[in-house]
């Protein structure tokens, strides 16, 4: 087909749109072409790159979760130590069930006494959605005696709000690990 009227040309079976100068603002003698198969292909690409964004993405968040299974594990056990699982009328899970309970180098039948009585005691109703002030009143409480009755539990909680999760030392250890295939329980001995 010839162009008819400057709009449209086909060549080889291939569409081709072509503007004229006049109604064209590239200036003078100049035409616009544009390859209907560009366009098609130029889509494709955009699906490909697409794609190829939401593996990247998928990449990364697999890397992610292998980097930091150890720290993941550790958040969800301490679920168990908040004040509304601790203080609750429900008795908690027993200490033996937590995954995190071979951190604690102490005595562990004290540590399992101080944790089936801690809800018996009056701890104030203000510092049950605050972990950090609860854990410190339970730190600082004294019985009749004069003796803090829960400081090897209310220490142990304490030093594992403490941990540090993404600090620099810990980063480089998940990167070392993934770059050599190290196995966790490798880096736990380190």
């Amino acid at each position: 087909m010839n162009q008819v009227k400057g709009y449209s040309v086909w060549t080889w079976m291939t569409p081709v749109l072509t503007l004229p100068c006049a109604q064209s603002t590239l200036g003078l003698g100049c035409s616009l072409t544009l390859n209907i198969q560009l366009l098609i292909s130029v889509r494709t690409k955009a699906k490909v790159w697409k794609q190829d964004a939401e593996s990247s993405c998928l990449r990364q968040h697999d890397k992610f979760k292998r980097r930091l299974p150890p720290n993941s594990k550790i958040w969800s056990s301490m679920k168990v130590f908040s004040p509304e699982v601790i203080l609750s009328k429900v008795k908690p899970p027993p200490l033996e069930t937590v995954d995190i309970l071979y951190l604690y180098k102490g005595d562990l039948s004290t540590l399992e006494s101080q944790y089936r009585t801690i809800s018996l005691q009056p701890w104030e109703s203000a510092h049950e959605k605050d972990i950090t002030k609860f854990w410190a009143e339970v730190h600082t409480f004294k019985d009749v005696s004069g003796e803090r009755c829960y400081a090897e539990l209310s220490e142990f909680i304490m030093s594992l709000f403490s941990m540090p999760v993404s600090n620099s030392d810990v980063e480089r250890y998940s990167v070392h690990a993934l770059q050599h295939g190290t196995a966790w329980c490798m880096l736990q001995e380190l």
